[in-house]
């Protein structure tokens, strides 16, 4: 059969279909630069020796590029990405490729730099070394370090990661999971230990000669974890939204040439151009910070990852110490594999505290905000030579906070550090001798159906802000409330209950097709012509969007491609683009 010399393009816009143009000698994941509609942009053919649509006469020229090609199976997780989160597949590509600001040739990242200085730290450190265990780690990490250095594989050198004994019964569990072909969920109830299982999954695969890619939540997770992980992989690759342009090509670089590769980074690390792929890590998976809200795609990075590893037949492991409801809804009905790792007692937990603060203003145990129950506990604390955090609701509280805290302790509030739900997460765990939750309340939102399960989330992760023999305290008008107690599976299983009779995800899928006018008053109209629209889908209004909930069983996916259809065919109608976004499972 002839070929032709017509090509179909990915242009990085909000297309619902892919422009067609001419090229000889083209091949798909080329990337060449087209014009489109009065502007030139850097596309990805995605078919070759096409039949065009259109007349031939009308077709523009394509022009090559010395860029590198994208991989089939990059575009081949762009399509899934797209049909999931009802977007284009361009949208997906201006995501996976956006356009970095040019930089000079001579601007490189200093990673061997770096190293250097590591390994002249770790000499000094060896020649003063009294125990032979100390000298030895050294020694061997000044060997790691060498070995990357003149460009052998680290890997192939390593030896394994020290595990306790309840370490390496998880690891164990995790590999079965792996075997049985599910994506496995890793719950750590106490908050810790589950870093070195991670690193000894990666170690097992990257010995196997397939890369690792290891997700954070946040860019300050990632920087406490990259020293970390640097002592066992010395040729970790970094990549996140705080990187420069030049740090993120060296790294898609680096992943192109095919060898073994550890990448830690946060969400945006998934449109890397992975190149065999064994696993896929993704720490604390029930963090709203993995989801994207603005622009499209608008997408998850959990579910997005198990589309990741099913393209490449990779490994997925999910770990948490308060999985999402959705996560465990997935491990009950046996989609996914539970491991569970059990707590070393040995150390100590911290303990919790309960103050119902209404009790204690009937006894007069109030002094302000503060109770006299957590003053003593600060008092303990900072005269032990620990420090404390106190977590206060929002940021216009800390101020507040801070004026009464300094009227019992003294201005400068030495060894307390303030901050709130949100920023308490940047804080080192295991270093706080009290954390205090002044008004809990806050975290009782019950306007979202989710706020329970997060209130959980956060005094988890709070607690784990503790020293071991630490206390987290809790303030609050509402000392019944079920939030206050243990995240057990008696907990899990009423949540999931209230979630099914309300018919809310994991039981249904949720959609919310938001209206985004600087004219709040066209804005306002539009949406409720829209509503009228839907009118088949039950949308219900919300506040400048619309939801729907459709049913999680056969007919989804066709549900959801009639939903965006028929916004399309609205816009469309009313010329009004640009203006309505769906957003997919909205967290």
């Amino acid at each position: 059969m002839a070929t032709t010399p017509y090509i179909q393009v990915i242009v990085p816009l909000r297309l619902e279909w892919e422009p067609f143009y001419c090229l000889e000698g083209a091949a798909v994941g080329e990337r060449v630069k087209v014009r489109f509609a009065n502007r030139e942009y850097v596309g990805v053919v995605s078919e070759v020796n096409v039949v065009p649509e259109t007349v031939p006469e009308h077709i523009q020229p394509a022009f090559k590029t010395d860029l590198p090609p994208v991989h089939p199976r990059e575009i081949v997780f762009w399509r899934a990405i797209a049909g999931y989160y009802l977007c284009s597949v361009g949208e997906v590509y201006k995501a996976a490729y956006p356009v970095l600001r040019q930089e000079s040739d001579a601007v490189k990242v200093r990673a061997d730099e770096r190293l250097q200085k590591r390994l002249a730290l770790l000499r000094e450190k060896l020649t003063k070394a009294r125990k032979e265990q100390t000298r030895e780690r050294y020694a061997g990490e000044i060997g790691r370090l060498e070995a990357f250095l003149r460009g052998e594989d680290p890997v192939l050198m390593m030896a394994g990661i020290p595990l306790s004994p309840a370490q390496e019964t998880a690891v164990e569990a995790v590999r079965k999971g792996f075997s049985a072909g599910k994506t496995v969920l890793l719950r750590n109830p106490g908050g810790s230990g589950k870093t070195e299982i991670y690193l000894e999954m990666a170690r097992q695969t990257l010995a196997q000669g397939k890369s690792v890619l290891y997700l954070v939540p946040e860019i300050g997770l990632s920087r406490q974890l990259e020293e970390r992980i640097a002592q066992f992989f010395p040729g970790v690759l970094v990549y996140h939204s705080a990187r420069s342009a030049a740090q993120k090509r060296a790294v898609a670089d680096a992943i192109r040439d095919g060898r073994p590769k550890l990448v830690l980074g946060t969400r945006s690390a998934l449109f890397l151009p992975h190149r065999n792929l064994g696993l896929v890590m993704l720490d604390q998976e029930h963090e709203t910070s993995y989801k994207q809200d603005s622009p499209a795609p608008r997408y998850h990075a959990r579910e997005s990852a198990i589309l990741l590893a099913g393209i490449h037949r990779a490994n997925v492991l999910l770990g948490s110490a308060t999985p999402s409801l959705e996560s465990l809804y997935n491990a009950e009905t046996g989609r996914f594999a539970k491991v569970e790792l059990k707590e070393d007692v040995s150390t100590g937990i911290p303990g919790i505290q309960l103050i119902d603060i209404m009790a204690e203003a009937r006894k007069k145990g109030m002094v302000g905000n503060l109770s006299l129950k957590l003053l003593e506990q600060l008092h303990r604390a900072l005269d032990a030579g620990e420090k404390v955090l106190v977590v206060c609701r929002s940021k216009a509280a800390v101020p507040e906070c801070s004026e009464e805290l300094e009227a019992i302790f003294g201005p400068g509030l030495q060894g307390m550090v303030l901050a709130t739900p949100a920023t308490a997460k940047e804080q080192p765990a295991g270093a706080f001798g009290v954390t205090a939750v002044l008004q809990a309340d806050c975290l009782l939102a019950r306007e979202d159906f989710r706020c329970d399960e997060r209130a959980h989330q956060i005094l988890s992760l709070l607690q784990e802000k503790c020293l071991p023999q630490g206390v987290l305290v809790i303030q609050t008008r509402e000392a019944s409330h079920p939030v206050f107690g243990p995240y057990g599976p008696d907990r899990v299983r009423q949540l999931l209950e209230e979630r099914r009779q309300f018919g809310y995800p994991p039981y249904t899928r949720l959609i919310h097709i938001v209206v985004r006018d600087q004219n709040l008053k066209r804005g306002a109209f539009m949406l409720r012509e829209l509503a009228a629209a839907l009118a088949p889908f039950s949308p219900l209004p919300g506040m400048g969007m619309l939801r729907v909930t459709l049913p999680r069983d056969k007919t989804l996916l066709e549900r959801k491609q009639a939903l965006q259809v028929c916004v399309a065919h609205f816009e469309k109608e009313r010329r009004y683009p640009g203006h309505i976004c769906l957003d997919v499972d909205p967290v």
